[in-house]
């Protein structure tokens, strides 16, 4: 039977309808398992490809890949969580198409939704090199689906640059970032769902990437990895020739890793790349949140622009 996952990228804060608990064994025995009320997710990377190429005046349709690894699940009436044996997983990737509006925020919808992906996969062993951003896509998948929704909002919130890896040390040689915060919410049905490790039956699935600060962008929790889902960050340059993740192109310059995966000159391709958090929680027959609560994820977001402003004047 197909299911529905919904997958919320939100940075800033969560918002969902209440959410279900699920027996979960995540051996994948097929046992009783736990009782689990959500997934927690490490800190980690999302790049929308090419984002920051785009003419403000005209629609444009870019890639947004992202990915993580678990940190814990939140376990059914209890505070305490619960540590993962072995490696959980996911990637995601997508097209969406940015249109500009009048209040300075960008909205997004989903195109080619035949071309989208989503997958949790499990290891028995822990393969994830996050500043390489490798080893995300070890393992078996135990949940496969593709988007068939999408709408969000984006807003940079700040033109000051410092530098995007804040986390320890610069593993990034002084590559710089604007900040800017922004929401896709999409749906996703599922194509494969292992009843090995998911032993409730699941309609929808909400999964937040959010930043734990009002500031998408830098890294402060997680290292910049040098691919998200298999793409190379190209970041945009200044004019005293710096690196600088979240500058609008020119539509003349090269980037900074001078070809394009065809190995051609990519003149213009400037990305924005994201420090993201991730929280699944689960939903059942009776439980599934109507399309007017998950709108309340853009409402959401144009509050925290709005708080993030006042901060700053």
């Amino acid at each position: 039977m197909k299911k529905l996952i919904i997958a919320s990228l939100l940075a800033g804060a969560a918002v969902s309808a209440q959410a279900d608990s699920i027996m979960f064994d995540q051996t994948g025995q097929g046992g009783t398992g736990a009782s689990i009320q959500s997934f927690n997710w490490a800190p980690d990377n999302a790049l929308a490809i090419g984002a920051l190429s785009c003419d403000p005046t005209q629609p444009c349709t870019v890639q947004v890949v992202a990915q993580g690894f678990l940190n814990s699940f939140s376990q059914t009436g209890t505070a305490s969580s619960l540590t993962p044996t072995g490696q959980f997983t996911f990637q995601v990737s997508f097209y969406e198409t940015l249109t500009y509006n009048s209040n300075g925020t960008a909205s997004f919808s989903l195109t080619d939704p035949a071309s989208s992906s989503f997958t949790i996969y499990y290891s028995a062993d822990s393969t994830v090199n996050q500043l390489a951003g490798t080893g995300y896509d070890a393992g078996q998948a135990i949940f496969q689906g593709t988007l068939v929704s999408l709408s969000g909002l984006f807003s940079q919130t700040g033109s000051d640059v410092g530098l995007l890896d804040q986390l320890d040390e610069d593993n990034l040689n002084g590559v710089l970032s604007t900040s800017g915060l922004g929401t896709d919410t999409v749906g996703v049905q599922a194509t494969y769902v292992d009843e090995d490790f998911f032993r409730t039956a699941i309609d929808m699935m909400e999964i937040s990437l959010r930043d734990t600060t009002f500031l998408q962008t830098p890294f402060y929790q997680a290292n910049p990895s040098a691919q998200v889902v298999g793409e190379t960050p190209y970041y945009s340059v200044d004019g005293q020739g710096r690196k600088v993740n979240g500058l609008i192109c020119d539509g003349t310059q090269a980037s900074v890793n001078g070809m394009d995966k065809d190995g051609n000159v990519a003149y213009g391709r400037c990305d924005y790349q994201f420090e993201t958090h991730a929280t699944s929680s689960f939903y059942k027959d009776n439980n599934v949140p109507e399309p007017a609560t998950l709108g309340l994820l853009g409402a959401a977001l144009l509050g925290l622009v709005g708080m993030s402003r006042r901060r700053r004047s």
